[in-house]
């Protein structure tokens, strides 16, 4: 009997075995649906993933990735080489190997980085080599999709929890030592790293062909963010009023404001999947398990 339930499993194969979004995805199921999945992870740093067998699995989730390297940014090698020529080789060898679905974590940034609201008419515009890479990716590996092969494209906004480096981090680091923030009332699609294992889930066990936009229920609002992460750690936030007009037209002229005061977010109108339907964590709490040691 025992055998035969653990030939129902579905086998999920991880690529990106040190990956923060695949070590919490692997401990989100383990932690919440243990009895339903077998899931294994491996490397790509070396060329032993070549020889290892695919076949077993039902999905191949791929979230190894170059965000960024110490190389010289004119370098692009680095990116096109892991994000785009590996990934298209790993999706060929999970066709070949019978594999019945390929999920690849693209980025948001695929639309640049402007101060913008992306809808169904939004054009990719991709602005870093990270980008372009990810996107390059998900042109061929989608040439692979078929009735036999469901290619899923997730294109994740900034994505945070506990551990997670990155951009939230920095803002984080700031807003402790900033009393006083400017509200601006700008939008930013951003999802919580439990929130993006349910939504990987749902795909999983509804595998669908396409690109999807996952990101929290609620649009995060820079002032709002920096409050909660303020009150997460007991401090009072106060709102600095009568700049607005200049933040703005700070916006407009210099990229590291528009990174922080700009509207960068998915409309609802690419809302394919239900936000309710994955959103396990709400922000306030999300960012008290963010933030709280």
């Amino acid at each position: 009997m025992q055998i035969l339930l653990r030939l129902a499993m579905k086998k999920i194969l991880i690529v990106g075995q040190n990956s923060y979004i695949g070590c919490s995805f692997k401990k989100f199921i383990e932690y919440s649906a243990a009895s339903e999945y077998v899931v294994t992870a491996i490397s790509v740093r070396n060329d032993k993933w070549r020889s290892f067998n695919f076949g077993k699995f039902d999905v191949i989730l791929h979230t190894a990735a170059i965000v960024h390297t110490t190389k010289k940014q004119k370098d692009s090698s680095i990116y096109e080489n892991v994000n785009h020529i590996l990934s298209v080789e790993l999706a060929k060898k999970a066709k070949d190997s019978g594999v019945r679905q390929f999920i690849f974590l693209s980025t948001m940034g695929v639309y640049g980085n402007d101060n913008k609201v992306i809808d169904i008419e939004t054009k990719e515009n991709p602005k870093t080599l990270y980008a372009q890479s990810k996107l390059d990716a998900e042109i061929d590996i989608n040439k692979l999709a078929g009735e036999t092969f469901v290619v899923s494209i997730i294109r994740i906004p900034i994505v945070y929890g506990k551990g997670c480096k990155g951009n939230y981090n920095r803002l984080s680091k700031f807003a402790k030592m900033v009393p006083v923030f400017p509200n601006t009332n700008n939008k930013r699609s951003m999802i919580y790293i439990e929130n993006l294992s349910s939504f990987l889930k749902l795909i999983i066990d509804n595998p669908q062909q396409g690109i999807f936009f996952p990101q929290n229920s609620e649009y995060v609002n820079t002032f709002f963010l920096v409050k909660a992460i303020r009150s997460s750690m007991k401090m009072k936030t106060w709102e600095l009023k009568g700049f607005n007009n200049l933040i703005y037209f700070l916006t407009k002229q210099f990229g590291c404001f528009a990174k922080v005061f700009g509207s960068f977010y998915y409309n609802d109108s690419l809302e394919f999947i239900n936000k309710k339907t994955y959103n396990v964590v709400d922000f306030k709490k999300s960012i008290d398990m963010t933030e709280i040691k």
